[in-house]
């Protein structure tokens, strides 16, 4: 070929002409006359190849999912549904602290006034307890607020911890209580005090089944019962180490408030301004004795003055036998305010007919089923790597979570002894043993299947199934 021809073969006007008669013999009146006569078929061909394509991309979408597959996915779906559990935020809203430390300013001084300016409703029958247990508050010091958020906007639940002082003791007992905040119209925040200790223990007035449940599944987690616990064996060690604490906290206040509750069923024992000691008054003002001590009165049956009354329970000191719920009130069905340790000691104050004891608990008073408690301290139990008993029963809180790990940095005290060793192995030398009641601090759990631990002021190693059933 020529190089002239080449030339000409590469010129857009000719390769335009090459084109237009290629097309020569091409009759596009066939086509658009075809299309007219098959419009309907045609049409309804494009509408399937429509779907056709909508069905392929949402199938596509559907099973596309996250990089690392469907099991990721069915695990965010369930923590996005339950959510994520949230932290504690320590003294986070100063309003909130002041609230609450006008409400206890306000408690100490018996100032029901005062008081109902932080919270509401607060009933007479609370208000005779806020006056007879008020006589032997001195005050509250190093008060602290744990926050977490409530039901509906504005609203909290809050865990405040406090040291109590008493008239006559020279130390302080550390204490814990709930308060359910809410907002008021005006912004402020107030006290709930259908949700007081009092009205949870008592149901005096309706509580919200929903917010009851809220504080039911609040009290179960974990950095509450961690809290809760905590507060415990402080209150526990403070009245171990003052006598006189210890005989007001146990001894005193129960005694005068169980005298007071006696009364409650004739309306006598009520402490109000014209009754400040909460004194039963008789029956017949006019039958009175020397010193105006009410007279006896005779009775229909005599044999019924002659019985002796139930004897008083002595105040004394039992451990827990196993992991068990501490309730609210003598019952299985009332509200769990904490867990008890097997090995962890509490004072009893009491027991009742069907099986529950008494004990002094955050400041106040709560209840363990009795066949979980001994007066006989445990001893120390033999170290096993390999113990993985667990007890079952309906109060027992002795279980296995699941977990093949323990979360890094959380601090555990122990309900039986563990070795401590110095590598991850049965046959490594032991650092030590930890005892009931001593804590660790994880510091991370291994595949191997054991956990680093500093333990006693020494890092070490334990077996990681040993915490998880802890």
């Amino acid at each position: 070929m020529k190089p002239e021809d080449s030339k000409k073969q590469n010129n857009p006007k000719n390769q335009k002409n090459q084109r237009k008669q290629a097309n020569q013999g091409f009759d596009w009146n066939v086509v658009i006359d075809f299309c007219r006569r098959n419009i309907k078929y045609i049409a309804v061909g494009i509408v399937i190849v429509i779907l056709i394509i909508v069905l392929a991309v949402v199938s596509t979408r559907k099973e596309s999912g996250p990089k690392d597959g469907p099991g990721q996915a069915v695990g965010e779906l369930e923590q996005g549904e339950k959510g994520e559990q949230e932290e504690f935020q320590v003294d986070a809203i100063p309003e909130i602290n002041t609230l609450i430390q006008n409400y206890y300013t306000a408690y100490a001084a018996g100032d029901v006034v005062g008081m109902e300016a932080c919270a509401t409703p607060i009933t007479d029958l609370e208000k005779g307890y806020i006056g007879l247990v008020s006589q032997y508050i001195a005050g509250y010091q190093n008060i602290k607020c744990y926050t977490k958020k409530g039901l509906a906007e504005g609203e909290y639940a809050v865990s405040v911890s406090m040291d109590m002082s008493f008239e006559g003791a020279g130390s302080t007992a550390p204490g814990l209580e709930f308060f359910y905040i809410r907002t008021n119209e005006a912004g402020a925040y107030y006290i709930d005090n259908l949700y007081s200790q009092f009205n949870l223990r008592n149901r005096e007035l309706e509580l919200d089944s929903q917010v009851t449940a809220f504080i039911s599944a609040y009290e179960q987690q974990e950095d509450f019962v961690k809290l809760s616990s905590e507060i415990q064996q402080k209150y526990e060690a403070a009245l171990a180490a003052d006598a006189a604490l210890n005989t007001i906290a146990n001894e005193t206040v129960p005694q005068v408030l169980k005298n007071w509750e006696s009364g409650l069923g004739n309306g006598d024992g009520i402490v109000t301004p014209e009754n400040p000691e909460g004194q039963v008054a008789a029956e017949n003002p006019d039958q009175t004795g020397p010193g105006g001590a009410p007279a006896e009165t005779p009775t229909e049956n005599p044999e019924e003055a002659q019985q002796p009354e139930e004897p008083q329970v002595p105040s004394e000191t039992v451990y827990a036998i196993d992991n068990v719920n501490i309730r609210k009130e003598p019952r299985e069905d009332a509200e769990k305010v904490g867990s008890a340790i097997a090995g962890q000691s509490f004072t009893r104050s009491g027991m009742t007919e069907d099986g529950w004891s008494e004990i002094s608990y955050n400041g106040g008073t709560a209840y363990i089923k009795s066949e979980f408690l001994s007066t006989e301290a445990p001893a120390e139990s033999t170290p096993s790597e390999n113990n993985t008993e667990n007890t079952d029963n309906s109060e027992s809180n002795n279980e296995n979570s699941g977990l093949n790990y323990v979360p890094d940095g959380i601090t555990i005290t122990l309900n039986s002894a563990m070795n401590v060793r110095t590598s991850m192995s049965e046959d490594a030398d032991k650092i030590g043993t930890a005892q009931i009641g001593d804590t660790v601090k994880v510091v991370l759990s291994y595949r191997e299947g054991w956990t680093k631990v500093e333990w006693n002021g020494k890092t070490g190693y334990i077996k990681t199934d040993l915490l998880v059933n802890n």
